[in-house]
């Protein structure tokens, strides 16, 4: 017997989202576009991180000044 996958919604979408999964890995979990998860994490209301957000403290030293 498989466990069922329950839908994505809007308001779903965007709790993993702001508890830090990428846009990319909500949608290979569920097995859905890029497109449509962004789409139902800016429906929800939360903001979509920028680019230069996923960089932070990856590829810069801390500025310990």
């Amino acid at each position: 017997m498989s466990a069922e996958i329950t839908p994505l919604t809007p308001q779903r979408a965007g709790e993993l989202y702001a508890g830090g999964q990428s846009v990319i890995e909500v949608a290979r979990d569920y097995g859905m576009s890029y497109s449509q998860v962004r789409r139902f994490i800016a429906t929800s209301g939360t903001p979509i991180r920028g680019a230069s957000a996923r960089l932070k403290g990856r590829t810069r030293k801390a500025d310990n000044s």
